[in-house]
């Protein structure tokens, strides 16, 4: 799917607020050090768990993907998105099927 379950885990961010509070949504979802997604909800009861977007499906769902076609080939863009997307890739391919669809000048 296009959404996590998140929990915060991070000591200083619990410390500080106790969790997801108001306005934290669009923050990054940091895990080993890369960003995965983003923040769209908080657990009213338990503040320190909420809802995110995998990073891959914004990217997706932005357009970004039609904006940039002009500027690379489809096998740069299926590299790009293998090195800093993998999930997506492993979950069906969609995006390299996506890429093969594409036309290019």
């Amino acid at each position: 799917g296009k959404g996590m379950v998140i929990r915060i885990t991070d000591p200083r961010l619990l410390s500080a607020t106790g969790g997801i509070v108001q306005g934290m949504s669009g923050s990054p979802i940091i895990q080993n050090g890369k960003i995965v997604g983003a923040v769209t909800h908080v657990f009213i009861n338990e503040p320190q768990r909420g809802y995110g977007c995998f990073a891959e499906w914004m990217v997706l769902e932005s357009g970004l993907l039609a904006e940039i076609e002009s500027y690379a080939p489809p096998m740069l863009l299926e590299a790009i998105f293998l090195l800093f997307f993998p999930k997506l890739l492993k979950a069906g391919r969609e995006f390299m099927l996506l890429c093969r669809r594409i036309t290019w000048p």
